[in-house]
């Protein structure tokens, strides 16, 4: 009983601390670099060109990919917000699973200022949005919502592996694409082909055939944050399984004093029978 005591208060311990942890590094993780950490090539403009290329046919998930390429295109960026299309309450999870993630990213002045940093991004399914509560300069044409959709299994892992904070690079093709399900139910998506524009239709849709990170942000409070989850996770199962056992064993008779035992022991002969009967 001790022991299990013992036992049920490390867990509690240990759930408290990961559940501090948990907390804490969900909010560092995302945490944007100071102005000092930004790389000279992200103050470049994407390079943009039209082209002339034959349909792109792909496939993923049981989803088959027809795209239209019509610009090539090359970003350097810092990625300020990120939307997970493989979420479990994705919409598009199944509809449109060649769309990983779509990145916010920004460039050029916005970085070489440092007034991002008085700024709060937010992606969302279809758009990127930008608050300050101070009135600070920032240009809008160097911001842009990217929905990211890997040519192959390598950009695929690259594009997963980045995140909010870190500065990365990207080449590929402006398309609009058509997706057809296996019922033949299609979802279609068209891209931008300008900075300049805002609100609906004005995110660039990204056939990525090639992406890497120039520098990687916050990857310690990352592997905080997915170890924390786990060890909370772990030690919140052993607090329930130890409280439940606790509660339903069964309780064991209560054993009589070593001592009280003895004396009778060692009295019983001296007293007259029916007293003696009566200290068993």
């Amino acid at each position: 009983m001790k022991k299990n005591n013992l036992i049920l208060k490390i867990s509690i311990i240990a759930f408290i601390i990961s559940l501090v942890i948990f907390i804490s590094s969900y909010f560092l993780q995302n945490k944007l670099p100071n102005p000092t950490s930004i790389d000279n090539s992200l103050y470049k403009e994407p390079i943009q060109e039209a082209i002339q290329m034959d349909p792109i046919s792909q496939a993923m998930n049981g989803v088959k990919y027809t795209l239209g390429p019509q610009y090539s295109y090359e970003l350097w960026g810092l990625v300020v917000s990120e939307n997970d299309n493989e979420v479990w309450y994705s919409r598009f999870r199944k509809t449109d699973p060649l769309n990983t993630k779509d990145f916010c990213v920004i460039w050029g002045d916005n970085l070489k200022s440092g007034n991002y940093k008085d700024f709060k991004f937010k992606s969302e399914e279809f758009v990127c949005i930008s608050s300050s509560d101070k009135y600070v300069k920032f240009n809008g044409e160097q911001l842009s919502n990217n929905h990211l959709l890997p040519a192959n299994d390598e950009m695929y892992q690259q594009i997963r592996q980045a995140h909010i904070g870190d500065q990365i690079h990207f080449k590929g093709y402006l398309v609009s694409y058509k997706a057809t399900e296996q019922n033949g139910q299609e979802f279609t998506r068209s891209t931008s082909n300008t900075r300049t524009d805002t609100g609906d239709g004005a995110c660039e849709t990204v056939y990525v055939t090639d992406f890497n990170k120039i520098k990687s942000s916050n990857t310690i409070f990352r592997i905080m944050y997915i170890v924390s989850e786990y060890l909370m996770i772990l030690s919140l199962i052993l607090v329930i399984i130890l409280v439940l056992y606790n509660f339903f064993k069964p309780e064991k008779e209560p054993k009589k004093p070593t001592g009280f035992v003895e004396r009778n022991k060692k009295y019983k002969d001296l007293l007259p029978p029916s007293v003696g009967e009566d200290l068993k």
